[in-house]
């Protein structure tokens, strides 16, 4: 079990590239994803889990194992909910999200189960915002994909399959303040994937973000 080795080899990281003792190894097809089922060519559904979290320096954070949820942006003249961002819960019995893989169309599309339109859930393409400033995991705007990898420390197989993009499964976490969801009225957390040229603030923890049971 190399999950502790995993951990420590993450807070060394930090914004950097990952340690070169870690590497990442896509996972190219939904049939290697939990809960694959062939005639439908979908894995899933299952919740994200913040994975590895740490605050600063410190071996403590308040949100280890909390899962994905979503936020949605509303704006004057909207007929409904049109774009928004997968959140972490504030609570672990807060509304969840879940995520699966459909490897319909030729392509293995990351999508989240999320109020669309008039509010009814649906499932949407997610992807990464890559722009230094956010990174974030959203849905409805221009991203790029994100897919899911494997984890090996100094050779061997690290347990879990973990969210990222373009080989980078590292994220910043942070509150959303006094902003609260529109979907359940309670606070989150944002998670955005470590980019090129991002700097990780002062209130941020860092972490991984694995399938559930994986």
């Amino acid at each position: 079990m190399l999950t502790a080795t995993l951990f420590s080899l993450f807070l060394l990281a930090g914004a950097q590239p990952l340690a070169q003792s870690l590497t990442v190894e896509p996972v190219k097809d939904c049939s290697e994803l939990p809960n694959y089922n062939p005639k439908a060519r979908i894995a899933g559904p299952w919740t994200i889990n913040v994975d590895g979290c740490r605050n600063g320096t410190s071996s403590h954070c308040s949100i280890e194992r909390f899962s994905t949820s979503a936020d949605t942006t509303r704006q004057f003249g909207d007929e409904g909910f049109l774009n928004g961002l997968i959140t972490i819960t504030s609570q672990k019995e807060n509304i969840k999200t879940q995520l699966r893989c459909n490897g319909n169309e030729g392509i293995n599309q990351i999508e989240a189960h999320i109020p669309y339109g008039s509010g009814d859930l649906a499932w949407h393409p997610v992807g990464i915002n890559h722009h230094p400033a956010t990174g974030r995991l959203v849905w409805g705007r221009e991203f790029e994909p994100v897919q899911f990898y494997r984890h090996s420390v100094q050779g061997a197989r690290a347990e879990g399959i973990f969210l990222g993009s373009n080989g980078q499964t590292q994220w910043f976490i942070h509150s959303s303040g006094p902003d609260v969801s529109f979907v359940d009225y309670k606070p989150y957390w944002i998670p955005r994937l470590v980019i090129p040229d991002m700097v990780m603030n002062a209130q941020e923890s860092k972490a991984f973000m694995r399938i559930d049971g994986s």
